[in-house]
């Protein structure tokens, strides 16, 4: 590399360096975790009533029940595939997992808790820091996707069968 540095003017090392990087990979380290703040307050047994697998094409536009399901866990299809959905109480909320996703995708939606006890948190994790693109952009499309279906539950804008608790 000093090789380089003593040979090459900086503006060509620029331009090779650039030049590397784009066509290495398209895999960039990226944080492993994802986070949505939805200032909407609402109460813990609202997320784990409302929330449901039966519900799912309430809470999200980009996956959907496509075989059995129970209450704990449904065949989904979506962008990303076919898996098995988990869903389980946690304190706080519920916790979404997808179980044979290769990166551990998993997420909660919580309320109570920092940084903003009044709001409805989404969590979404992975197991991976190097990720394709269009993979974290993806996950930003769903993470978007949901924090507006939940903010049409929760403001009630949307009618459902469980009502939501006042407080």
């Amino acid at each position: 590399m000093e090789f380089i540095n003593n040979y090459i003017p900086s503006l060509t090392l620029i331009k090779i360096q650039s030049y590397l990087i784009g066509k290495a990979s398209e895999t960039i380290n990226f944080n492993m975790e994802f986070f949505r703040i939805i200032k909407i307050k609402t109460q813990v047994k609202d997320i784990q009533d409302i929330l449901t697998l039966e519900n799912l094409e309430l809470m999200s536009n980009e996956i959907f029940v496509i075989g059995d399901q129970n209450k704990t866990e449904a065949n989904i299809g979506g962008i990303w595939g076919e898996f098995t959905l988990t869903r389980n109480l946690i304190r706080g909320g519920l916790r979404f997992a997808l179980v044979e996703c290769p990166n551990a995708l998993t997420w909660t939606i919580t309320t109570g808790f920092n940084p903003d006890p009044d709001a409805l948190i989404i969590h979404l994790t992975i197991n991976r820091q190097q990720q394709k693109q269009v993979f974290i952009e993806e996950i930003e499309e769903f993470l978007d996707d949901q924090s507006n279906c939940l903010q049409q539950i929760f403001s009630g804008n949307i009618m459902l069968k469980t009502k939501i608790s006042k407080g």
